[in-house]
């Protein structure tokens, strides 16, 4: 029978059904579920419709050979490709360019007319 914390408990919550009055509960399989995992290149043909591991070339398919994580790696992987090595600065932003002309300010500011 189950435990009353409270005096009002009986009146409050229904009772067990029948068969699990006397029965343990039941506990959920121990088993591995159906698993979630796609692989990348899976998630990006499916949400891009790319297939990235297709060689451009010869349309053969390509194999991950490693990720490279560390910045010298990088680095130094990217200078032996002639490419970019540091992050380009940034341009200083300017405004819209009608405010330049007087005839267009006076037109976006209601001015003149």
């Amino acid at each position: 029978m189950l435990r009353n914390t409270h005096p009002w408990r009986p009146r409050i919550a229904p009772e067990p059904p029948p068969a699990a009055k006397g029965a343990p509960p039941e506990e959920p399989p121990r088993g591995r579920g159906p698993s979630h995992y796609r692989p990348w290149a899976e998630l990006l043909m499916r949400t891009f419709g790319v297939d990235v591991l297709e060689c451009p070339k010869c349309q053969g398919r390509m194999r991950l050979l490693a990720m490279v994580t560390e910045r010298a790696s990088i680095r130094r992987f990217l200078a032996k490709r002639g490419e970019l090595v540091d992050v380009p600065e940034r341009s200083p932003s300017r405004g819209p360019p009608y405010w330049k002309s007087v005839v267009m300010r006076r037109k976006a500011t209601g001015d003149g007319e």
